[in-house]
C-alpha cells in the first residue's frame, strides 16, 4: 500500500492540508512575527514578481507560462498556502495537479488517503525524488537510505535489545532502526516522567545521549523519507497516535507528547533563557514536528546509544591551505576537516550591501564582511545563476547544489546538513562550540580551544529590525547556509555562541546579515 504525506509549508508546518480545510491541529504554530514583511532591501532586482493573488484555475493555468516553465500541465497554480488550502480536493478532481510556488514549486496531486480516509492535496512520499523541500535544508537527508519497515499487525521482526541503567536498576527496552541504537522506551531516572532541558542533557544512562536536532531528523528520514515539517512519522514511530491508526512500523513506540532534543533554537548567555527544539508527535495529524519550546518546560527524554565526548583538546598544530580568490585578489586559510575543506577565515568579499561590523573597515579585516542572505546566495546572479529570484520573502526562490552563492570558484555556501557533518567530524553538536571558536578574541573568558584549525571569531551580527546596532559583537557569530526555511522569509543559519560548549542550527530572518563560510566543492 502507497502511503502519502501531506505537504504544509507554513512556518513549522503545522496543519493538515486535508481536502475542504476542515482540520483541527491540536497545536497552535509560534509566532513567527511577521511585521517586517515588508522589508525587502536584499531583494534581487526581479523580486516585483507579478505572480500573486488568486489560485490560476485549469483554464489559465494551461495557457500560462513563467520562469518556472511551462505551466500548462497543471490544474491549479497556488502562489500562497491559503490558496491551495481553500482549493477542493474531491472524487470529481480526483488526479488533477497543482503546482505550488509557496513550496518551492511542489506538485500536489488530488488524492484520497486510505489511513487517514480524506481527499487531499498530496505528494507522495515513496519516492526520494518527489517534491519534499518544504524546508531546502534537509534535501541531503533524502539520499539516506530508508530503514526496512519490522513490523506489521501479525509479526514484529525489529532488532530489539535491553539497557539497564546501573544508577537504579532500571531496565529499558531498545531497537535499531537504520545505523542508530533508540531507547523503545520512555526514560524514568529518578521516578520521573518529564523534565526540563538542563535536567534532561544530563538524565541519559551511561554510554547514551539525548539525541541532538539532526539525529531526530535521521530517524524521520530514515524511516519516512520526510524532514522535520513533513513527514508521517506519527504513523510509523507512535504506538497509540490518532485513533490507534499507528502503526509503529519500527518499534519505536513512541507515545503521543514531546520529546527534548540537546539541541538550543537560541542562543544566549543564559543558560536557562533560551529555547531549545523538541520533537513532537501529534495525537491527531500524521506527522511529528520539530520546533523550540523554553528550557524551562518539560517533556519526554528519549536517549540514543553513544557517548558525549566532554575532554578538552589542544589547538590546532596541523598544516594550513591556501585560497586566492580571483575575484579581487584576496588569500584564505583553509583546512582539512574530517572529508571536507573548509576556509578557515570569513568571506571578506565586498559586495554592494555588505557590511563591517560597527561600519568600521578595520572590523572587515579582522572578522570578514556581515552579508545578507540574498547576497551570500549570489541572487542578483554577480557570479552565477545557482540561486535564481531568492531575495527576502521570494516564493519563486529555485536553488541548485552546490551552490556557490558569493564563494571563490571551486567553492560554495554550505548547506546545513553540511555544517552538521562538520559537527559530527569534530565529535558532535554539543562539543562544536567549543572546538571551532578561536583561541582568542572572544569575550570574558569565551574562547574555545580552536582543535580543528576552524578559527570562528565573534564577528557577531547586523539587524535589520533594530537599526544599526551590530549584535552580539564579540559574544557570537553566525554563518548563513544555503538552506531555506519553508517560510520563505528564513532561511538556516549555524551560530557559535559566547560562554556555549555547544553549536546550534536555527532559522534567522534573511533580511539581516551575518557572516559566510565557504566549503571546497
Amino acid at each position: 500500500m502507497k502511503h502519502y504525506a501531506f505537504l504544509i509549508p507554513s512556518i513549522l508546518s503545522f496543519a493538515l492540508l486535508a481536502a475542504c480545510g476542515d482540520d483541527d491541529s491540536s497545536f497552535a504554530p509560534r509566532d513567527t512575527d511577521d511585521s517586517s514583511s515588508s522589508i525587502c532591501d536584499d531583494c534581487d532586482d526581479e523580486s516585483s514578481s507579478s505572480e500573486k493573488g488568486t489560485a490560476t484555475t485549469s483554464s489559465s493555468a494551461k495557457s500560462s507560462s513563467s520562469s518556472s516553465g511551462d505551466l500548462s500541465k497543471y490544474d491549479f497554480v497556488w502562489d500562497t498556502f491559503a490558496e491551495a488550502f481553500n482549493t477542493t480536493c474531491d472524487a470529481s478532481r480526483e488526479g488533477q495537479i497543482g503546482l505550488a510556488r509557496y513550496a518551492e514549486n511542489s506538485e500536489l496531486v488530488c488524492t484520497h488517503d486510505e489511513y487517514l480516509d480524506k481527499w487531499g492535496w498530496l505528494s507522495p512520499s515513496s519516492s526520494s525524488e518527489a517534491s519534499s523541500s518544504s524546508a531546502a535544508y534537509v534535501e541531503d537527508y533524502y539520499k539516506l537510505p530508508r530503514a526496512e519497515a519490522c513490523q506489521t499487525e501479525s509479526e514484529d521482526n525489529c532488532e530489539y535489545g535491553e539497557l539497564t541503567d546501573e544508577r537504579d536498576d532500571k531496565t529499558y527496552k531498545t531497537v535499531k532502526i537504520g545505523d542508530q541504537e533508540w531507547m523503545a522506551d520512555d526514560l524514568k531516572y529518578e521516578d520521573k516522567d518529564k523534565y526540563t532541558w538542563e535536567e534532561a542533557m544530563s538524565a541519559c544512562p551511561a554510554g547514551w545521549h539525548l539525541p541532538s536536532f539532526f539525529e531526530l531528523e535521521k530517524l524521520i528520514a530514515t524511516t519516512t523519507g520526510g524532514s522535520a515539517f513533513t513527514n508521517n512519522a506519527s504513523y510509523v514511530l507512535e504506538l497509540r497516535p490518532f485513533m490507534n491508526r499507528g502503526h509503529n512500523d519500527y518499534g519505536f513506540s513512541a507515545y503521543t507528547g514531546s520529546y527534548w532534543s540537546s539541541t538550543r533554537a537560541t542562543p544566549s548567555d543564559e543558560p536557562t533563557d533560551d529555547n531549545a527544539y523538541i520533537i513532537n508527535f501529534d495525537n491527531i495529524g500524521a506527522d511529528a514536528y520539530i520546533w523550540d519550546r523554553p528550557k524551562t518546560y518539560t517533556y519526554y527524554v528519549r536517549c540514543v546509544k553513544g557517548e558525549v565526548d566532554t575532554s578538552k583538546e589542544p589547538a590546532y598544530s596541523g598544516k594550513y591551505g591556501t585560497l586566492t580568490d580571483e575575484r579581487d585578489g584576496q588569500t584564505y586559510k583553509t583546512v582539512e576537516i574530517g572529508s571536507q575543506t573548509w576556509m578557515a577565515e570569513n568571506l571578506n568579499i565586498e559586495t554592494p550591501n555588505s557590511k563591517c561590523a560597527g561600519d568600521l573597515p578595520e572590523n572587515c579585516e579582522k572578522y570578514g564582511r556581515l552579508y545578507l542572505w540574498s547576497e551570500a546566495l549570489d541572487s542578483a546572479g554577480t557570479w552565477s545563476d545557482d540561486a535564481d529570484r531568492c531575495g527576502y520573502r521570494m516564493s519563486t526562490c529555485r536553488l541548485k547544489s552546490p551552490l556557490r552563492g558569493s564563494c571563490p570558484e571551486g567553492w560554495h555556501l554550505p548547506t546545513a546538513f553540511e555544517f552538521d557533518t562538520l559537527f559530527a567530524a569534530v565529535g558532535g553538536i554539543e562539543k562544536a562550540g567549543r572546538v571551532l571558536k578561536a583561541t582568542e578574541g572572544w569575550a570574558d573568558d569565551g574562547n574555545g580551544t580552536d582543535a580543528f584549525g576552524f578559527g570562528a571569531l565573534p564577528a557577531g551580527y547586523y539587524d535589520e529590525d533594530i537599526g544599526t546596532a551590530i549584535g552580539n559583537l564579540g559574544f557570537g557569530t553566525g554563518f548563513w547556509t544555503a538552506s531555506m526555511h519553508d517560510d520563505y522569509s528564513y532561511a538556516f543559519r549555524m551560530y557559535l555562541v559566547h560562554g556555549a560548549d555547544d553549536a546550534g542550527l536555527n532559522f534567522y530572518r534573511r533580511y539581516n546579515w551575518l557572516s559566510v563560510r565557504c566549503v571546497k566543492d
